[in-house]
Parts: C-alpha cells; structure tokens; sequence
C-alpha cells in the first residue's frame, strides 16, 4: 500500500501512518478500500458544496423573456417593423415591470406601468397591455410560472379596476375633401408632372392604401383583361385583391 510522495511527509508520519494502516487490518478493515472509499467521500461532498455555491437560475426577468418571445415569433411576422412596435413599445412603456421577474408581477406592477401612456398614448398603451398579457401566459406555458396563478395583465375582472377608461380616438384620421370640390381638385393633380401625382391619381381612382400603389409591378397588371391582382402578402388581410381598372 502506497502511501503518498515521501517529499509529502516526514519518516514519523510515513511510520505513523503505516502503524495505522496495520491495526486496521488486524480489525479485519482493509485500509486501501477504507481510503478509496473517503477519496469518494470527499469527492461526493466538494461537488454538493460547488453546486450549492452556485445561484440558483430563477424565472427570467420580463424584459428578459419579452426578448425571447419576440425572437421566436419574429418569423411568422410580416415584417420588420411589427417586430420593431413590439420592442420598442414593451421596452418603452412597460418599464415599470421589466427588471421584475415574470411570477412576481402583480397586477399593480402593470398597472403602474401602463398608467403614464394610459391616457396619453391609449392606442399604444392598449396594444402594450396585450403584448405584456400574450408574454407572460407565454411564460406561463413554458413553465416559468407556477398555478396557481392568473395573468396580472388581463383587463376584464383585473386592470379594468386599476386603470380609468381610456377614451375613444376622436382625432386620428384627416379631414375628407367635401365630394363637391374632387372635380377641381382631380383637375389640378393631372397638372402637376410628378410621379407622386400620378400614385396619388392610381390611388383615388383604385381606392387602394398608399403601400398597395407605391409597391405595385407591371407583373400584377393584366392590361387585356384590365384588372390589377394585388398579391396576398401585400395585403393587410393577406388576401389577394383584385382591382378592376377603367
């Protein structure tokens, strides 16, 4: 039996610890097993006090797991900028509930977050609400948060109670030139030579969005059947729509 480099001991310890080695197997121990089996001993017990000096992973902080939900729903997206409305709007107007970890919000913490954009911005403080309310039943689902629970987020029963009721767009949209004056009006745009006159001309006459005319190619024109086929993706309500021209 080995008992170590002699650089590690002095001869009385070599000799102390053969003498102790010989008394255990006059007990009937066999010494090599016994130190194998403290070497595991130790082994067992340094990695349970490596593992309890580590922190403990919680739930994610909101913010945290916004980022993850919109980057795995990002694909299904339609485009660059619904992805932008979501972080912007989550990192900007639900600050007061982004540094909180996902099962410790309440539905005072939201509410709170919400309240400066709530009157102010109550178009975007409704979507925002949403989008808190679609991310933490997300996180709910992923198991981040334990039941019993229900989502702080939701309006009826819960934020309808904590929030005033916002009030209704009034005025968002501009004002329609009175049918009376089109002729005069019609008149002056087929004067001016710009080709933004003429989209804005396509667009009146086709009654078409503003992206529908500014993004269209010749390739959805059918000039003998005289219709233009805008494709669904260019479509807010991804249908294709046909448009028939005069």
């Amino acid at each position: 039996m080995g008992l170590g480099s002699y650089a590690a001991y002095t001869l009385d310890d070599a000799r102390e610890m053969a003498a102790a080695a010989r008394n255990l197997l006059k007990e009937g121990h066999d010494p090599i097993e016994l130190r194998q089996a403290e070497k595991e001993e130790e082994k067992v017990e340094r990695e349970k006090a490596k593992q309890e000096a580590q922190p403990v992973a919680g739930p994610p902080t909101f913010l945290e797991y916004a980022k993850k939900y919109i980057a795995a729903h990002e694909g299904g997206w339609s485009n660059a900028k619904h992805i932008w409305q979501w972080t912007n709007s989550l990192e900007k107007h639900a600050k007061g509930i982004r540094d909180i970890s996902v099962d410790k919000i309440s539905p005072q913490d939201v509410a709170e977050a919400l309240k400066p954009s709530w009157t102010t911005f109550a178009e975007t403080a409704g979507r925002v609400r949403g989008r808190i309310e679609n991310v933490l039943d997300a996180a709910k689902a992923e198991g981040h948060i334990q039941s019993p629970w229900e989502n702080p987020a939701r309006w009826k029963g819960n934020l309808q109670f904590l929030l005033p009721k916002r009030k209704r767009l009034v005025t968002g949209h501009h004002a329609a030139i009175p049918y009376e004056d089109m002729p005069e009006f019609f008149e002056a745009l087929q004067k001016r030579e710009a080709p933004t006159a003429r989209a804005l001309e396509m667009t009146v006459l086709c009654a078409t969005r503003t992206s529908e005319t500014l993004l269209a190619r010749w390739r959805e024109v059918d000039l003998d059947r005289r219709i233009w086929t805008i494709p669904a993706e260019r479509m807010k309500m991804r249908i294709e729509h046909r448009v028939p021209l005069s």
